[in-house]
C-alpha cells in the first residue's frame, strides 16, 4: 500500500508539458489518483509556481516529508494535479496545495483529489481546516465547508529599517526557547505545530523573535520563511497590536523583501497601521472547517498566520 504524503487553494495552471491546442487535452476518463512520492518535488513545485504562488523547493519538501498527497495523473501527460493534507496532530487535518492545470480544468480533478481526501479524513475521524480564496470557497462549501473567519493578504514591496530602539524585552529565538514557542503556540493557534515551527527557525532566523514579560516569560513570537517571489511573516502571536509591531518591525529588519503578511481581517486598527506603514491589501482568504470542524484559536493574539498553505 502506497503512503501518502501532502496544500489550500483551487488553482488552475498551465502545465509545461501540455500541447497549446484544447483538442490535445487527454481524456477525463484516463485519470489515476495516487499517493504523491519524494519524487514529485520538481513537479509539485512547476505546478505552484504556474499557479503564481509563493512555495520554494524547501516548502515543498517539508510538505512531502510531513504530509500526505494525492496526485492525479493523466497518460501521457504526467501529474497534472495535487491535493495535500497536513496532520499536525492525529486527529487533525489542514488541506491545501489544491492544484489543477489549466487544460484539465473543469473536468473535475480537483473534486475528485478532494473526495479521496477528505473521504480518508472521515474514515479516519479527523477534523479538516483549511484556508480558501474566493475562488475556492464555493467549491468547498458543496463539499460540507463552513466559515466567515477572513484573512487579508498584505504586501510590501520596500525594507522597512526601524527608527525606534527594539524593546529591551525582544530577544532573537534560539533552538532552546522552541519548547516555549511550541507551547505559547499551541495555546494561540490550538493545534500543536512543534515540527513547523522548528522548520521556520531555521528557514529564516532574521524573523525569528520572541518577546518576554517583566517576569521573563514569553508572551509573543515571530518567524517567517524565504518564498519564491517575497519573504512571508508569521506566525505573528503577541499579546497587544503595541507587542505585535514591535516583532514585525524587528522582523522586517532582517528581511530583505518584499514581504507577505497574512492578517486576520478582525484587527481592524492593526490593519489600518499596517497600510499607513506601506502595506498593500491584496487578496483575502476565508478560513473553513469541514462539518463545522473548528480550532480552538485565540484570535485576539493572533497578528498574523503562517499562510494559507502551512495555516
Amino acid at each position: 500500500m502506497e503512503k501518502f504524503v501532502w496544500f489550500g487553494s483551487v488553482a488552475c495552471l498551465t502545465a509545461h508539458a501540455m500541447p497549446d491546442t484544447p483538442d490535445a487535452s487527454p481524456p477525463a476518463q484516463s485519470r489515476r489518483i495516487r499517493a504523491l512520492r519524494a519524487d514529485d518535488l520538481k513537479r509539485g513545485l512547476e505546478l505552484s509556481t504556474e499557479a503564481g504562488w509563493n512555495q520554494t523547493e524547501a516548502d515543498w519538501q517539508w510538505l512531502l516529508e510531513n504530509c500526505r498527497g494525492y496526485g492525479v495523473e493523466l497518460p501521457g501527460f504526467g501529474l497534472v494535479g495535487t491535493t495535500m493534507a497536513w496532520e499536525p496532530e492525529p486527529e487533525e487535518s489542514w488541506i491545501n496545495m489544491v492544484l489543477v492545470t489549466e487544460p484539465c480544468r473543469g473536468r473535475g480533478l480537483a473534486r475528485d483529489l478532494m473526495q479521496a481526501c477528505l473521504r480518508d479524513i472521515r474514515q479516519e475521524g479527523r477534523r479538516a481546516l483549511l484556508d480558501a480564496s474566493d475562488l475556492g470557497e464555493p467549491v468547498y462549501r458543496k463539499l460540507g465547508f463552513s466559515g466567515s473567519e477572513r484573512i487579508v493578504r498584505l504586501m510590501l514591496d520596500k525594507h522597512v529599517a526601524s527608527s525606534a530602539a527594539p524593546m529591551p524585552e525582544l530577544k532573537a529565538m534560539k533552538a532552546g526557547d522552541l519548547d516555549r514557542v511550541v507551547a505559547l503556540d499551541r495555546a494561540v493557534a490550538g493545534i500543536n505545530r512543534a515540527a513547523l515551527l522548528r522548520h521556520l527557525h531555521a528557514r529564516h532566523p532574521g524573523a525569528a523573535w520572541w518577546l518576554a514579560d517583566e517576569a521573563g516569560n514569553m508572551v509573543g513570537f515571530s518567524t517567517g520563511r524565504d518564498g519564491r517571489m517575497a519573504y512571508q511573516i508569521g506566525p505573528i502571536i503577541a499579546p497587544d497590536r503595541a507587542a505585535a509591531k514591535h516583532l514585525l518591525l524587528r522582523a522586517l529588519e532582517l528581511t530583505p523583501g518584499p514581504v507577505i503578511l497574512d492578517v486576520p481581517e478582525r484587527h481592524v486598527d492593526w490593519l489600518a497601521e499596517l497600510r499607513a506603514m506601506g502595506f498593500e491589501a491584496g487578496r483575502s482568504f476565508i478560513r473553513m472547517g469541514l462539518d463545522d470542524a473548528r480550532w480552538a484559536t485565540d484570535w485576539s493574539r493572533y497578528y498574523a498566520i503562517v499562510g494559507p498553505d502551512l495555516t
